[in-house]
């Protein structure tokens, strides 16, 4: 299993182009339902070019992640349950496109952090921590 600590990530020393994808798809900032955003959160972030109509396309292509309404969050059960979702929503883009397997995704807490395992059919499984 390869373990990659969130809080270290240098994207220039990633080679593997799966794991590129993954990283963009799970670290870039996506809109967020204004309805889904903590009290404490005033602007909403996203990819501007997610407002881009795709011709030809039944829906939008939507990159990113709402991962970053976790960053202050209290990490009780529900949590967990929303940024699993949260994670599985991000790499949709790529599994729509054949890129990568649906992964299983495994969330779990430890102090005040959280990490997660993504299980993929066809790779080995990528731990990330630190978040």
């Amino acid at each position: 299993m390869k373990t990659i600590d969130v809080s270290k990530i240098d994207i220039f020393e990633i080679t593997n182009p799966k794991l590129q994808l993954i990283l963009i798809c799970l670290f870039t900032d996506g809109y967020v339902e204004p309805d889904e955003l903590p009290e404490y959160i005033q602007e909403n972030r996203g990819w501007w070019g997610d407002a881009i109509k795709t011709s030809g396309r039944k829906e939008n292509i939507v990159w990113g992640s709402g991962l970053w309404v976790f960053d202050r969050e209290k990490l009780s059960d529900d949590t967990l349950a929303d940024f699993k979702e949260k994670v599985k929503a991000s790499l949709k883009v790529a599994v729509d496109a054949g890129i990568i397997s649906e992964p299983e995704v495994t969330v779990t807490r430890g102090d005040d952090q959280l990490s997660f395992i993504l299980t993929f059919t066809d790779d080995e499984p990528l731990e990330f921590t630190g978040f």
